[in-house]
């Protein structure tokens, strides 16, 4: 049976060359910035597409999808457009779909979405976990980031409980 591995950002980063085919998204090739992962993506990724990696444009209604997961789940506010992107290339390939990634959040909507994860240098999450926004002054739940609107104190991101499936 064939797997379909969705590279993330950090697969790039951290300058691991995938042995078997990969799959990327467009918003993943955009992140990689510095200019050593720049080149490595290009001389061992992108000339050999055929070979090693196919950067895909995830489908709109599955990006969709990983927005209302993140909403739930709390995560949302913390991730980036190619992180969200990865998450829908990978429900696109689902159930023969596994993430490299080092990034928890991504993680957490792949083990929500029973999706399969392979960290590149970081241990996994063993639970899936809900985050919530609290006032550091009056302790209220607070929708969104910046400042309380009751008190004004900062808001902070707090993990609310173990998150089975949501």
């Amino acid at each position: 049976m064939t797997k379909f591995y969705i590279a993330d950002t950090s697969v790039f980063l951290a300058k691991v060359k995938p042995s078997d085919v990969c799959i990327t998204t467009p918003s993943v090739v955009a992140e990689v910035k510095d200019s050593s992962s720049a080149l490595f993506l290009e001389l061992f990724c992108i000339d050999n597409c055929s070979e090693t990696i196919c950067i895909e444009q995830p489908r709109k209604e599955l990006i969709e999808q990983i927005k209302k997961v993140a909403e739930e789940s709390g995560d949302f506010e913390q991730l980036s457009s190619a992180d969200i992107d990865v998450l829908a290339k990978a429900l696109e390939y689902k159930p023969l779909s596994i993430i490299l990634t080092d990034d928890y959040r991504i993680q957490n909507i792949a083990k929500i979405l029973d999706i399969t994860i392979q960290p590149i240098n970081q241990k996994p999450i063993k639970k899936t976990y809900k985050w919530i926004m609290v006032c550091s002054g009056c302790r209220r739940q607070v929708e969104g980031i910046g400042p309380c609107p009751v008190c004004g104190s900062p808001v902070r991101r707090r993990r609310m409980r173990e998150n089975k499936k949501i």
